[in-house]
């Protein structure tokens, strides 16, 4: 199989090894899983879709100690809400569903588990409802709203600023309803489609998990360490890059002359759009410059695209001196 094969490439063996550690890890956990009682609470979780998947979240957040889980992130899901036609009388009957299992959810945290001000429940959804009917229902547009609630949260409010719902009837001829809120300065105004444009922000996104990144992770996990030296880290540093370049060959073609420029690849910025390494790896100084295991960062000197010489300082922490382990080896004239 996959996972039992032997790989010479150190990319496709940490995939091997990253893909056989996740199937064991999720045997486990299934076995912990099946083991909770059936009656590990005494809430009655209706018994719809979204409130059986709440239960299982109930068996996983009650299984954290015995997995030595200090932080659990679980998502579930409920569709259906994509109400292009025939929008109140489903969007009711949805809402009637998820309400009793949310507070069933939310009782059985607080009463059962005693971990009600220890969980956040929030939904999420990539897209949101034109503000105005298209007839019968809504279509897609960007601003939307969203529930978050639990024992931390200072709930009972509306956070943000409500859109001016201006309502057009009959070519726009007649202006119906105009709701704002007072005090509360200029309002997003909605497309004639009902689109809602919200605000920009300079927050970033959480970072998805990359199987590049995990790898890159693990390779590098001894770089710098007490069970190598200097000599075998820029060896295992030179042998991850070769591996990445063949990766980014087909898609990336430029060169990587100077440390700032590899280390902004490996944290993403390529053609490739992947980090092949976390952003707050050991293998990177407070100013994102790669280093060696004496804080000093690395010099890299790019023979071609393919083709580069890494040096590291050596015991008297100081480039270009006799002791620099280098990597591959001054071939003798």
């Amino acid at each position: 199989s996959l996972m039992e094969q032997e790989y010479s490439n150190m990319m496709e063996k940490a995939f091997a090894e990253l893909t056989k550690d996740s199937v064991e890890q999720s045997e486990i956990v299934q076995q912990h899983f099946d083991a909770v009682p059936d009656n590990f609470i005494s809430t009655n979780m209706p018994d719809t879709k979204i409130g059986r998947r709440l239960l299982g979240a109930l068996r996983m957040i009650k299984l954290r100690p015995e997995l030595g889980l200090r932080r659990q992130t679980i998502f579930l899901s409920m569709g259906g809400w994509d109400h292009h036609a025939a929008l109140l009388e489903p969007q009711n009957d949805m809402l009637g569903e998820l309400a009793p299992a949310l507070e069933a959810f939310q009782t059985a945290l607080e009463d059962d588990l005693g971990l009600g001000d220890s969980v956040v429940t929030f939904t999420a959804s990539d897209f949101a409802r034109t503000i105005q009917s298209n007839g019968s229902g809504t279509d897609h547009a960007w601003g939307g709203n969203q529930m978050v609630f639990g024992g931390p949260v200072d709930g009972g409010k509306v956070l943000g600023q409500f859109p001016n719902l201006t309502i057009g009837f009959i070519l726009g001829l007649l202006w119906l309803l105009v709701y704002s809120l007072p005090d509360s300065g200029p309002t997003p105004e909605p497309e004639p489609t009902g689109k809602s444009v919200p605000p920009p922000t300079d927050q970033i996104p959480p970072t998805r998990e990359y199987p590049e990144q995990a790898m890159g992770d693990r390779i590098l996990a001894d770089y710098a360490s007490f069970s190598s030296d200097g000599k075998e880290d820029i060896k295992l540093f030179y042998n991850y890059l070769t591996n990445v370049f063949l990766l980014l060959k087909s898609r990336d073609t430029r060169q990587y002359a100077i440390n700032e420029d590899l280390a902004d690849l490996l944290r993403g910025k390529n053609d490739y759009k992947t980090p092949f390494v976390s952003p707050d790896s050991h293998i990177f100084n407070e100013e994102k410059m790669i280093i060696d295991r004496w804080g000093i960062p690395i010099h890299i000197h790019t023979i071609s695209h393919d083709r580069f010489e890494l040096r590291s300082s050596g015991l008297d922490k100081k480039i270009f001196t006799e002791d620099d382990p280098i990597w591959p080896l001054p071939q003798p004239e």
